[in-house]
């Protein structure tokens, strides 16, 4: 049985979703050359993009290496807001 979403879990979706469609387009990315680097469909791109479907880190890694950007952009975090709880 398929573990349901929660409403955390479908904000974030739509979040991560939001920004990858956000870049894929700044870059002038298609949906069909990020399918095509994916090794995907375009129809899984389409979902992504929405927010219907949940992100595996492979993915998300794969996605963030084609755009040149860091994982937490795509995801939303505020890298330089915690920035000083890494720090020595």
């Amino acid at each position: 049985m398929p573990l349901k979403k929660t409403k955390q879990m479908q904000f974030m979706d739509g979040l991560i979703g939001g920004n990858i469609r956000f870049v894929r387009e700044i870059k002038k990315i298609s949906r069909e050359d990020l399918a095509e680097s994916l090794n995907c469909s375009l129809g899984t791109i389409n979902r992504l993009e929405k927010g219907d479907c949940s992100y595996k880190n492979k993915r998300l890694y794969q996605i963030s290496e084609i755009f040149g950007v860091n994982i937490a952009y795509l995801t939303g975090f505020n890298i330089e807001k915690y920035r000083n709880y890494w720090q020595d």
